[in-house]
């Protein structure tokens, strides 16, 4: 098989675990995988045969890719903190202790990248920035979870190009969707002082929608384009040359990504080019009427929060991810309960079903040159 340019894998280590080639160049589904084997990072066995699998599906393309994987949620977390200005050992104790807090014993297992917060950015809703603080976003993963992500893809045969925390392929896969529509209007989320952007602009003036994400990066290592101070280190020996223009901001879209399976759904919510949720939502595998009513009462209540967090106009848009069999209702059902645009991942836009977004999202951050 001669793959298109431009071809990467995106692997979606969230089991069962799905593969996928893809083409940036052409908006091509090359090739779709799903793995009978776990993703095990704990068992050298499982993560063998797990390769193994993988690496079946990648000879078929006669070609050695790129590819990004990415970690399940229960492998990271995400959350944002109010710190005031400290010294470089003061400010690494604080975020360790929010860790520890957060999860006990994380602050010895986990890579940790932190970002300030950028501007020009709506801040997520309930948080609250105390006067002389700076508000920070934390990413951290566990260490355990992303070496057997880079072991994984080399044993494959895959040219690494980075491990991701889940928020980051679903927010980008459902920004790349949206994009592919450019007739899709979004609607406004109320306020009482609609008319401006969150800047304060005229809401007439073009805004970037474009996600440029900034907070994963290369060769399996959590990265930052922020002084090193602000990074919590060793983050491990992975090349540190993003482009810088992930510094653009993008206008004020409040992007819903939810990734349903038969018994959870998981929420990412987004504003550009800085993912800042994830939140786990039990489900009845019996009762898909009643799941639908729980997640339309949960996006209510995030673009609620938004609306009341922001300054100004805030758009909001929903993208679902899933088994198709599982979320083919749930794009007409959340629109008619929420009133928000929603999208089910894949056709017309693209030729993949819904399961597949995920992956589709981490291999559009890796496009690279294939290699025979």
């Amino acid at each position: 098989m001669a793959v298109p340019k431009g071809t990467s894998i995106g692997i979606d280590l969230s089991n069962p675990v799905r593969v996928v080639a893809f083409s940036k160049a052409s908006s091509q589904v090359v090739s779709t995988f799903t793995a009978k084997t776990p993703f095990d990072p704990g068992s050298k066995p499982k993560l063998k045969e797990l390769a193994s699998e993988i690496k079946a599906f990648c000879k078929s393309l006669r070609a050695r890719l790129p590819g990004t994987a990415g970690l399940p949620m229960s492998a990271c977390l995400l959350f944002t903190v109010a710190v005031p200005k400290l010294r470089k050992k003061e400010f690494q104790k604080a975020i360790q202790f929010e860790i520890e807090r957060l999860v006990p014993g994380g602050s010895d297992s986990m890579r940790v990248v932190v970002r300030e917060w950028p501007k020009g950015i709506p801040l997520p809703p309930s948080v609250k920035v105390p006067e002389g603080t700076t508000l920070h976003l934390v990413v951290a993963a566990n260490i355990q979870a992303v070496l057997a992500a880079e072991y994984l893809m080399k044993a494959a045969g895959i040219r690494v190009s980075g491990v991701e925390m889940p928020a980051n392929p679903a927010s980008r896969a459902s920004w790349w969707l949206w994009e592919q529509l450019p007739s899709a209007k979004l609607d406004p989320i109320p306020r009482n002082d609609q008319g401006k952007t969150a800047s304060g602009s005229d809401s007439n003036t073009p805004v970037s929608g474009a996600y440029m994400p900034w907070v994963t990066h290369g060769n399996g290592a959590l990265s930052s384009s922020e002084p090193e101070d602000l990074a919590l280190l060793p983050l491990g020996d992975a090349e540190h040359s993003q482009d810088d223009a992930h510094d653009a901001l993008p206008g004020a879209n409040l992007d819903i990504s939810l990734v349903a399976s038969a018994s959870e759904a998981i929420m990412y919510l987004s504003y550009g080019a800085c993912p800042w949720l994830m939140r786990e939502i039990p489900l009845d595998p019996d009762n898909p009427f009643v799941n639908g009513q729980i997640l339309a009462g949960e996006i209510t209540r995030s673009a609620r929060f938004a609306r009341t967090a922001s300054k100004g106009r805030i758009d909001g848009r929903v993208t679902v991810f899933g088994a198709s069999d599982r979320v083919s209702f749930l794009a007409d059902f959340l629109h008619e309960q929420t009133g928000l645009p929603t999208q089910l991942w894949g056709r017309p836009v693209v030729d993949s079903d819904p399961e597949y977004g995920v992956a589709i999202g981490l291999a559009l951050s890796s496009e690279g040159r294939a290699e025979s």
